[in-house]
């Protein structure tokens, strides 16, 4: 059973880059507009950096979650 699930897993891993497409093949409507959470890299940067300094808070969250 275990050999069966073991290559099951492996074909499935093997499988899964052939249904990958390349971004160019998908729709414009169905692809994300990175634009529309952060206007430039500038405002990317500025959420990232807040992120960052608030990493620290979330260990009184420790247990509690």
């Amino acid at each position: 059973m275990l050999r069966k699930l073991c290559i099951f897993l492996a074909l499935i891993a093997l499988a899964a880059p052939l249904a990958a497409r390349e971004r160019s093949e998908i729709p414009e409507d169905l692809k994300w507009n990175l634009n529309e959470i952060y206007p430039s890299r500038e405002a990317w940067l500025a959420a990232r950096d807040g992120l960052v300094t608030r990493i620290p808070q979330l260990e009184k969250h420790r247990g509690h979650l």
